[in-house]
Formats: C-alpha cells, structure tokens, sequence
C-alpha cells in the first residue's frame, strides 16, 4: 500500500492526534485483499468490501469519538476498523463488531490479538439481517459500510434499540427516507444520523 499522508492532526478528547503512525500500523496489521474480497468456502454469501485503511481516520472524525464511547461495527470484516479506532482514542472506548462469516470472525480476533487489542474489542458472530440487536442499547455510536438493502433491513432495530443521541454512520449507502429527521450534516461519502426521539 503506497503511503498516505495526513497534513492535519485529528482531534480526539480534546487532542490533537496525528493519524500517520496509526494507518502505518494498521497497513503493516491487516492483510491488503485488494478491493474486494469474496471467502472461497463461503460462496453464495454477499460479498465483503474492506474499508479502505486510509480512511479510517477520516471515520473517526465523522464519529467524534470521544473517551467513553461504545462502538458497534455492523459487518466488522477483520476488524480494522474498530482497531483504528481505540487506538486513535487512545485505548479510551470499547468496541463491538457484528460479523457473521465464522473465517472472518476467527482471523480478526487473531488480529486484534495480534496486536494487543483483544480486550477493547470484542466481536461477535452474529447475523445482523436475522437476529435480535437488543445489544445496542449500550451503543454510542454505529458504524456501517453496508448496502442500501442492508441498511434498509436493520433500521427498525436501530431505531427500536439504540438509546438518544446514538450517532450512526453509513459509508457512501443510504438509510431508510424516514431517517432523514436524524440525518446531521457529514462529509461526501457519509450519511450521518443522530438518533431523536
């Protein structure tokens, strides 16, 4: 992966973070699947398209992480963006990641652990399109990366389940139109929303 560089700090709990050494890590951690990646032993499932490690930087500032958070990664892949984020927090959040391909699963864990992030992040192998997301009661914010279709099947449980003010963030796919009195001001390639009721 040719080397990004970001010409400004993040900032994060009130500091300003520089994101350059993080992405370096997190290049040298997590495998380079080109664009998209499709499991060989798990043909028929949709396809996983790995976030972009360069932006993951750029997430956490649409999130505003802060210490404190509790983040939910709605199809957590191998888990790279859920590390970027506690380390660029400074180890102050926990993270939860909803995966539901078992090969996934056990290779981000062995990732994370790889890299001391075991017990800030935990993930789960869970189907978010057919079961019970009664977890994110405990949830600040959610990050997802899914299809217009998949965001449409997990909006009623994000709106039943996560508590006020949750911030949810869907990279370049749409919410529901109904969403759009939650809808909050983003960067191209975002759709941000702030749970009201």
């Amino acid at each position: 992966m040719e080397e990004i560089a970001f010409a400004e700090p993040l900032k994060i709990n009130g500091m300003n973070v520089d994101p350059n050494p993080v992405v370096r890590l997190l290049s040298q951690t997590f495998p380079d699947y080109g664009e998209v990646y499709n499991w060989e032993n798990e043909k028929g499932d949709i396809m996983w398209i790995p976030t972009s490690i360069d932006k993951i930087p750029e997430i956490a500032d649409e999130l505003e992480i802060k210490s404190g958070d509790r983040i939910y990664d709605l199809g957590s892949g191998d888990g790279r963006v859920l590390a970027g984020l506690v380390i660029l927090s400074g180890g102050t959040i926990q993270c939860v990641g909803y995966e539901k391909r078992p090969t996934l699963v056990n290779l981000s864990k062995q990732l994370l652990k790889n890299i001391g992030l075991d017990d800030r992040i935990g993930i789960r192998c869970k189907d978010i399109l057919r079961e019970d997301l009664a977890e994110l009661r405990r949830a600040t914010k959610v990050y997802c990366f899914l299809y217009d279709s998949m965001n449409l099947a997990v909006a009623s449980q994000l709106e039943k389940y996560l508590p006020n003010s949750a911030i949810v963030l869907s990279r370049y796919y749409r919410m529901p139109r109904s969403w759009e009195k939650y809808s909050v001001q983003s960067k191209p390639d975002y759709h941000k929303f702030c749970i009201r009721r």
